[in-house]
Formats: structure tokens, sequence, C-alpha cells
């Protein structure tokens, strides 16, 4: 396999906030348990035992849902997972397995598209593609509908 970015800078996600409409402002970081103001002491939020790249994290129905392609470019998983704060803790509510499309295909990049389906279903989007080859033809995105979770 052609390796295509740093496998240890993607294993923890962390999280700060301002006030609304305050990006002048430093952050204040989650540690666990409260917001503080040093980063060093921001803690992973991510569910144990994952190597997350990305997550994506929005919030729907008045709770924040998180949805991860495992293993990024070689892992064959997406979760959705939900929580009601914004910094977890987030609990799995779906996987979706998302094998290769051939033997040098990878799949990456799961997102939830911000339009619902027809019959109110939740869509995330998976991209599709092969390594080291400039053959758009190969590039694929696939969508999955599942309930709304």
């Amino acid at each position: 396999p052609v390796y295509v970015h740093d496998f240890t800078c993607s294993d923890i996600v962390r999280v700060g906030r301002v006030p609304k409409g305050r990006l002048d402002l430093e952050p204040a970081y989650w540690d666990g348990g409260s917001w503080v103001a040093s980063a060093s002491q921001a803690t992973d939020i991510s569910p144990p035992g994952r190597w997350i790249d990305p997550m994506q994290i929005y919030f729907v129905d008045g709770r924040w849902l998180a949805v991860t392609k495992l293993g990024d470019w070689f892992g064959e998983k997406i979760v959705v997972d939900v929580a009601s704060l914004p910094q977890g803790p987030f609990t799995t509510v779906r996987t979706i397995p998302t094998p290769p499309r051939c033997p040098q295909c990878n799949t990456y990049f799961a997102s939830l598209v911000p339009y619902p389906g027809t019959d109110g279903s939740m869509l995330i989007g998976i991209s599709n593609n092969v390594f080291g080859n400039l053959d758009l033809r190969r590039y694929d995105p696939t969508f999955f509908a599942i309930p709304r979770v």
C-alpha cells in the first residue's frame, strides 16, 4: 500500500470553544469535566479505542452527531455516534460497512449530507478512489440512507 499521511496525527480529538461571534478571544478547552483555559489540560473526546480521521461533528435534531470513518483510508466501517453535549460522551448508534470497491480502492472521508432523504432519513456520503492513480474515472462517491438517530 501507499501511505500518504502520518498515522500518528489524528488519534486524539480535543475541543475548544469561544462565545458565539468572538473568534478574537482565547478558547476554553474541555478537560473531561469542565471548560478550562489551558490547552494542555484538554482531553480526548473520541470514543475509546478509536483512530479518528476524520470525525465530523454536527448538531442534528437537538443532539450532537459524530460521523467517523474508522481507519480513514484503510478502514471498512463508518460509525455514527450521538451525544447530548458537543464534547460528548458519544454513544455509537449505527455502524455502516464500507468495503472497498476494488482491490486497489480505498474509502475515505465520511460526512453527513446536510439534506434529509425524501423519507426523512439521514444521508451519509463517503468517497471511493484509488491511491497513486490520477484516473479520476475511479472516483466513486457512495451515499447511505439511515433512519434518523
